[in-house]
């Protein structure tokens, strides 16, 4: 049985400690946050909880795998409380290696235009989002799990790709985007990932995926490093751009900061042949769905009904993809680009038709299974609709 794990994430157990890690975390700071304990052990531990992914192509013993699984959750508890204590204590913070590994990145494709960009200060946060932000003119304060969230949500449509392609690429008969059970299979597995950015129910209720393959987490992996350095990257614009002096539109600067991040992403990948320029298509026009959609599970938890889907991402993502077509040789997108980008569509399709009820049918039964101790099925109203 092979058992991938994301080493750049959540990971590090107390008991380990070098000159490395003593390093880190003193780069880390920690934005001062009002945090209910339980809350905060439950962040820490979906973090642990995410680092660990079996390929399901390799499972020979289902009780093998729930062993294995078994002692990861123990030893993902024995983290979480770790990590909270000293959190709260205010003690040296939990080194997460991709928050640098994607500044270097950064700061290296910057270096020679921008130098002080190795000056910018980096806070994590502990609250889940798909984004990050600026404060004062120095500062960019990113969520801790938005690499979990990321990975999973990359995962779950990479899975159902793979579901319905061959070792090939080429798709395996008909696919009905419209109805197909897969559809309320990636909803199941997506929007309580999504909701939890606005919801605090338990984690608990976040279910847990395999890989197909040891193929399909790496490919995941990678999407995720590109979504990082993007988002990353985007808040580096907006200081080093100067737009908290600038009285443009919102839209104009966002755009003018993806602009800057896709160049940084496209330089990153130039030096790296493990990418491809597809890869930054994919990545980044996954990463605008889900941050769409993240928006709008937010408005319907908050009781408002989607009419639409006019957003800032959407216009961003126009513009991201006719700036990456005219500058990098690419005339269109993949096969399995195309299929995954459907499937993230369908998501979002059925938001617009059943999402009010549907969201709030989520929230209900999630805080119930908080006393209850199951979960109902309520991905089956989507397959029932």
């Amino acid at each position: 049985m092979n058992i991938v794990v994301d080493s750049d994430g959540f990971f590090w157990p107390p008991d380990i400690e070098s000159t490395y890690m003593r390093k880190q975390r003193k780069l880390i700071s920690f934005e001062n946050e009002e945090e209910n304990l339980n809350d905060l052990f439950e962040q820490y531990y979906l973090g642990f909880r995410s680092a660990m992914f079996i390929c399901e192509d390799t499972i020979k013993n289902e009780s093998e795998a729930q062993k294995a699984l078994l002692e990861y959750r123990e030893a993902c508890i024995h983290s979480a409380m770790f990590y909270m204590k000293n959190h709260i204590e205010s003690k040296p913070p939990l080194p997460v290696d991709f928050m640098w590994i994607v500044r270097e990145a950064i700061v290296n494709e910057l270096k020679k235009e921008f130098p002080n960009a190795k000056k910018i200060k980096l806070r994590l946060s502990m609250k889940p989002r798909l984004s990050a932000r600026t404060i004062g003119q120095n500062t960019i304060i990113f969520p801790a799990l938005t690499r979990s969230i990321l990975i999973h949500c990359n995962l779950v449509i990479i899975n159902s790709i793979y579901d319905v392609t061959n070792e090939d690429g080429q798709l395996v008969g008909d696919i009905d985007f419209k109805h197909n059970t897969q559809n309320a299979q990636n909803a199941r597995f997506i929007f309580p990932y999504l909701l939890y950015c606005h919801d605090e129910f338990s984690v608990r209720n976040l279910p847990i995926i395999g890989a197909r393959s040891q193929s399909a987490i790496q490919t995941a992996l990678q999407f995720t490093n590109l979504q990082l350095i993007f988002i990353f990257a985007h808040e580096y614009a907006h200081i080093l751009l100067k737009h908290f002096d600038d009285r443009k539109e919102n839209l104009v600067k966002e755009n003018e900061a993806d602009s800057f991040a896709l160049k940084v992403v496209l330089a990153y990948v130039e030096k790296d042949n493990s990418y491809s320029k597809h890869d930054v298509l994919t990545s980044i026009r996954w990463l605008f769905k889900y941050q769409l959609i993240e928006e709008r599970i937010g408005e319907l938890a908050q009781g408002k009904a989607v009419k639409d889907f006019e957003s800032n991402f959407e216009d961003r993502r126009g513009n991201f993809q006719s700036e990456l077509f005219s500058n990098s040789g690419l005339n269109g997108s993949t096969l399995f680009e195309s299929i995954g980008f459907c499937m993230i569509v369908e998501l979002q399709s059925i938001l617009y038709e059943i999402g009010l009820d549907l969201i709030n049918d989520i929230i209900e039964i999630f805080h119930k299974s908080e006393k209850t101790g199951g979960i109902e099925p309520w991905w089956e109203k989507i397959m029932q609709e």
